[in-house]
């Protein structure tokens, strides 16, 4: 019950962030306003009852679950203009191995590529907040870079392409090639469209397409 009441969390958070992100400029100012103060109120209940600030985990989630969390507190300070939760990003688990430079990120990711690519997102997001705030954000592309890599290593042509869901290679599914989590296809609107990792991955569009 713990898990799916902070999973119902992160969704009314992150539809809020998203509603923002993508439709600011048509929203009349009294109910944006109100949607941000919503997301704000949501936010705080996530950071004081799911947050652990020793571990730098959320209590009842999952690697993927932080990654989205920490994508959608940067992209609310991001639309208020606030820094709410500016430390949360440098004392996060993700966030202190995305700084340390020895992190091993292929023990770290456990061998899943879908969580990877929620944790990719997530850094580029910290990485926006860091640069609007006038900060070095070099640390967190860098791990999004490695993190890349990795995913782009598990690409081949079973199933007509793909990224297998695991390095366990059982299976491809369509949330780990397509839908919110489009790290691969975003690559050319970030920052990577000039390193070399992403010169032959990033046209191969994955498809749809499973076992």
């Amino acid at each position: 019950m713990a898990l799916i009441k902070l999973f119902r969390l992160l969704t009314f958070l992150a539809a809020i962030t998203t509603l923002l992100e993508t439709g600011v400029a048509a929203v009349p100012r009294q109910q944006c306003i109100t949607t941000l103060s919503d997301a704000t109120s949501v936010a705080n209940q996530l950071q004081q009852h799911y947050y652990n600030t020793s571990t730098g985990q959320y209590n009842n989630g999952e690697l993927w679950t932080d990654a989205n969390s920490l994508e959608d507190l940067h992209n609310l300070m991001l639309a208020t203009g606030r820094d709410d939760y500016c430390n949360v990003a440098d004392t996060s688990y993700i966030g202190k191995a995305a700084l340390d430079t020895n992190t091993d990120w292929t023990k770290f990711l456990g061998g899943s590529n879908d969580d990877a690519q929620w944790i990719i997102l997530a850094l580029w997001k910290i990485a926006d907040y860091k640069s609007a705030r006038g900060q070095d954000s070099s640390a967190y592309l860098s791990s999004a870079a490695k993190i890349y890599d990795i995913v782009a290593r598990e690409w081949d042509d079973t199933c007509r392409g793909g990224v297998w869901w695991s390095t366990d290679h059982t299976y491809k599914n369509a949330i780990t090639n397509s839908g919110p989590q489009t790290p691969l296809m975003q690559i050319n609107n970030n920052y990577y469209h000039d390193m070399h990792s992403t010169s032959v991955y990033a046209v191969r569009t994955p498809r749809r397409e499973h076992n």
